[in-house]
């Protein structure tokens, strides 16, 4: 059985061990030890990140120095460590022994075989590992609390380096959020003792529990925040809420039927803050306001924006339309040539107007390019003009004459071409787009 130190004391940073099961399954090493620091992973927090260091003399003839190895992944029992795949009861279940998977960090093969009776030193990133136990006590607290105060069961958990995640049976509106994060943080700065006990399946009957995971049995692990949460789990632990610093939810979203919480504590959580501040302050200063009037200043700002927007528009249907009056009737097409209108008058000048006329537009885009657009919305196998009126017949041939690239169906097609010339000279190209096509003066 190995000897779990970091069950007993979360804060063991190395410790050496002698390993006790060695095999290769493929190309995969795995070694078990006498005892271990290296918390495997459960309870919804990853496994630590970890070395393992050997003397080289000891398993390399002639070797000196040392040689260290990563722990890439741990499992629960040899069956596992064999399948290359913990099993999803595992993450709860604790197995007697604790079997690692190793990683060369460099060109050394692992001699699996050499390895046996061997001693080695195992050290873990603490810095790392601390801000895991930080946020998976957050999680414990800011679940009792949203039980507490609003009934809803935490009913799934994960965290990955960068933030953890709550999902609860419940939808949770921003306010319910607010007051539980509150509640949360008022456990944290009263820096409550965190601790672990052991239960019989009858010694548990008696203890008030927040959540109790239904496939465990023999001896249980509850960890205890006092005065406050109850549950039973196998993770890591600060000793003192205090230790957790801030609990922060920084989004939220509905998922089937309940809510997913997104959260961050500690060092990560006063970053976040120290990031936001310094864009509320620019923010701030851009608007000539204090942080309370930034959402004020902003709903101006595109109060402003859909006025003007609003204001260009009418402009351009004005010029759109001013140009369309001076269209000319070439081959059953209203035809418009402007260099003075832009994308936006082209798609008007082709949809103003009743009865669906025909339509071609010629226009300089302003960045060394012309644009062309053509609109037959008879052109259709069910109206016969299919054929005399394809603009995407139409666009080739534009193509062909200005150089451009482009295309489309019969009822619409457009493209564009680079025309560093003169644009009367690129009109007169498009004019050309109409003749000996046998369109008919429709």
């Amino acid at each position: 059985m190995t000897d779990k130190i970091y069950e007993r004391d979360a804060y063991a940073e190395s410790a050496r061990g002698t390993v006790v099961f060695a095999r290769t399954f493929g190309n995969r090493t795995v070694v078990s030890f006498d005892r271990t620091v290296i918390f495997p992973g459960g309870g919804g927090q990853p496994l630590d990140e970890a070395e393992i260091t050997f003397e080289k003399s000891a398993i390399f003839e002639g070797g000196k120095g040392y040689v260290s190895f990563a722990v890439a992944e741990a499992y629960r029992t040899e069956e596992e460590a064999a399948e290359g795949k913990r099993k999803k009861s595992s993450e709860e279940e604790d197995g007697d022994d604790v079997y690692y998977e190793l990683v060369s960090s460099g060109d050394e093969k692992i001699p699996s075989g050499l390895l046996s009776g061997k001693t080695a030193e195992m050290r873990v990133n603490m810095k790392k590992r601390k801000a895991l136990m930080a946020r998976h006590t957050g999680e414990h607290i800011l679940s009792y609390e949203i039980k507490e105060l609003f009934g809803a069961e935490n009913v799934g958990f994960h965290m990955n380096d960068e933030f953890a995640t709550c999902d609860f049976n419940a939808l949770l509106d921003e306010e319910q959020i607010s007051a539980a994060e509150r509640a949360a943080n008022a456990a944290v700065r009263e820096n409550r003792r965190v601790f672990a006990e052991y239960f019989d399946e009858d010694g548990i009957k008696d203890v008030r529990l927040r959540k109790k995971t239904s496939w465990l049995s023999g001896k249980m692990r509850v960890v205890f925040v006092d005065g406050n949460d109850s549950c039973t789990c196998c993770g890591l632990h600060v000793s003192h809420t205090g230790e957790i610093g801030l609990i922060k939810v920084v989004s939220s979203q509905k998922l089937r039927g309940g809510t997913r919480l997104f959260f961050i504590c500690g060092e990560e959580a006063f970053e976040d803050y120290v990031q936001k501040h310094r864009i509320v302050t620019r923010l701030g200063e851009k608007y000539s306001v204090k942080p309370q009037g930034i959402i004020a200043a902003e709903e101006q700002k595109d109060e402003k924006i859909r006025a003007l927007t609003e204001t260009l528009r009418k402009k351009s249907e004005f010029v759109a339309r001013a140009i369309l009056e001076k269209s000319e009737r070439i081959g059953g097409f209203d035809v418009c040539i402007s260099d003075v209108i832009d994308d936006t008058e082209a798609e008007i000048i082709t949809k103003t107007g009743s009865g669906s006329p025909s339509r071609a537009v010629l226009y300089k885009k302003g960045d060394g390019r012309i644009g062309y657009v053509f609109v037959s919305p008879g052109a259709s196998p069910e109206s016969g003009r299919e054929e005399k009126t394809s603009c995407a017949l139409l666009c080739r041939r534009a193509n062909e004459l200005l150089g451009g690239k482009g295309g489309g169906r019969p009822s619409f097609a457009s493209g564009t071409a680079e025309f560093a010339g003169d644009f009367s000279e690129a009109a007169e190209k498009f004019r050309g787009v109409f003749a000996d096509t046998g369109l008919e003066q429709i």
